[in-house]
């Protein structure tokens, strides 16, 4: 299964991003994101798709400390139902221990765990099995985001004991002693949140359990419907590993997710999908990340993407963004430096 990210998320990184004059739509679409995500309750974004939108945009704003801005954009709907179960939760310990129950709902690209000592409690947030390490603007957005959440829901008063860090020692300090104030260590193997105990357990003015827990069944239903929506994601995947051959064929995807071909068309009709409508749609989002990338030749990229002839790919690309590739390549990239 593809690990995704709740679109919200996305929307934080772009309304960042707006601040230092960059336009929404143009960013998502560069990173090949459909902007309309944004607007569904539902929406999930591929993480390696998050993770060229994070690129795109650290490129064009030029600012080291990118990812602390960037979590100044989280509210709780960034997080559907679950920012709305974290602010009514009885105490912080408590919202934390809900974050790391339904963290998939957030993301299905990283774990969370929490380990429990005597006086602290540290929340530990890492890549999930089988990918990379994540890169320092999107780590620092992670601390950051935490941090701001806890300080909404606790108040001015919430401080960390301790931060570790993957990144590397960053060559200005100010923006990370403004947003955390606290001993940050550097190089680190995972982001590490150390907690004061006490702090934790201390009961919230702005406990509700009646709506925490109302937020919980609506969280428990969006991750519910997220496993329904897995297959058009499978699909997706087994034409990723079939596109260079050429030789894409609906009975083979359906074969190879073991399925009967009228059960994959049946299926994917009751997501309002068809298969021709995911293939164009496999194909348009990798060719924005191939194009983009110099060292691919177009030639390449139209291999790649399972098209018989240069020409064929060059219409498709046309249809799908009104340049041809070599127009795009060196005309709307150029944006970016």
């Amino acid at each position: 299964m593809i690990p995704t990210t709740i679109s919200s998320w996305a929307l934080a990184i772009a309304r960042a991003a707006e601040s230092y004059g960059l336009e929404r739509d143009t960013l998502l679409e560069q990173a090949g994101l459909d902007p309309t995500l944004l607007d569904d309750p539902l929406g999930r974004y591929p993480v390696a798709g998050m993770a060229r939108l994070w690129a795109i945009a650290v490129e064009a704003v030029r600012d080291p400390a990118f990812g602390l801005v960037v979590a100044r954009y989280w509210h709780p709907t960034t997080f559907h139902a679950l920012g709305f179960a974290w602010m009514a939760s009885d105490t912080l310990e408590q919202a934390l221990f809900r974050l790391r129950r339904y963290f998939r709902l957030v993301t299905t690209g990283a774990v969370v765990r929490i380990v429990e000592q005597p006086d602290t409690s540290q929340f530990l947030l890492a890549p999930a099995p089988g990918l990379t390490a994540v890169e320092p603007p999107i780590a620092d957005a992670a601390a950051a985001t935490l941090n701001h959440m806890c300080r909404l829901l606790y108040g001015e008063q919430f401080f960390l004991q301790k931060l570790e860090l993957v990144r590397p020692k960053p060559a200005s300090m100010a923006p990370y002693k403004d947003t955390f104030a606290c001993p940050i260590e550097f190089s680190r193997p995972e982001i590490v949140l150390h907690l004061n105990r006490g702090m934790l357990q201390e009961r919230l003015p702005t406990a509700n359990i009646a709506l925490a827990h109302a937020n919980d069944r609506l969280v428990t239903e969006y991750l519910a419907q997220i496993n329904q929506q897995d297959l058009p994601t499978q699909v997706k995947t087994k034409l990723i590993d079939m596109l260079p051959s050429g030789d894409i064929r609906e009975e083979q995807v359906a074969q190879a997710l073991n399925l009967s071909l009228r059960s994959l068309q049946r299926r994917l009709n009751a997501h309002r999908l068809t298969f021709r409508m995911l293939l164009n749609d496999t194909r348009r989002e990798l060719a924005l990340v191939y194009v983009r990338s110099p060292r691919m030749s177009l030639a390449e990229v139209s291999y790649l993407l399972g098209f018989s002839e240069p020409a064929n790919f060059t219409r498709a690309f046309r249809r799908w963004t009104g340049a041809t590739p070599t127009e795009y390549r060196m005309t709307v990239c150029r944006r970016l430096n």
